[in-house]
């Protein structure tokens, strides 16, 4: 025969200080998590903005070094023919549109070598391990190097003067 769940006699409920305490630690619970999560879109929000940045920033890179190659033949131009403005007026054009887009020429001249930022051709006479002659110039946008600085570097002799 099956008994009526009705007629059992009810469970004595918990005092009721145990269920503010259950009530809280719930509380607690729920707040931490609306904490994690919220802290967890904050970092996805700053993590996506960095990515579209650096999607615009060097999403770009393989044009501009590209258009690295024409300023190359610009500067060629210019030293070679310093009377045609046209061409020192474009390549002046060129350096700015470049700048306003981050990119910046690396000055390597007279420094120490540095493998992050240059590629050594050759050795020369000259202060050792300084860069004594730029071969073709290095170029970055922002912190990153677009192209390295294609140098020749001094192999730590003196030059002899003629007396």
């Amino acid at each position: 025969m099956v008994k009526d769940s009705s007629k059992l006699p009810a469970k004595p409920d918990p005092a009721p200080q145990d269920k503010i305490q259950k009530l809280r630690e719930q509380i607690l619970e729920l707040d931490g998590n609306w904490k994690r999560a919220l802290a967890d879109y904050k970092n996805l929000e700053f993590r996506t903005e960095k990515a579209v940045r650096e999607a615009l920033t060097f999403g770009t890179k393989g044009l501009i070094i590209k258009l690295l190659k024409v300023l190359d033949e610009l500067d060629m131009a210019v030293g070679h023919h310093p009377d045609q403005t046209w061409a020192k007026m474009t390549r002046d054009e060129m350096k700015t549109i470049l700048a306003d887009e981050g990119v910046t020429e690396l000055a390597v001249l007279g420094k120490p070598f540095n493998p992050n930022e240059m590629e050594c051709v050759g050795k020369t006479t000259g202060e050792e391990n300084t860069v004594i002659e730029i071969v073709q110039k290095g170029y970055k946008i922002y912190d990153q190097v677009l192209r390295p600085a294609r140098v020749e570097v001094g192999k730590g002799e003196k030059i002899m003067s003629k007396e």
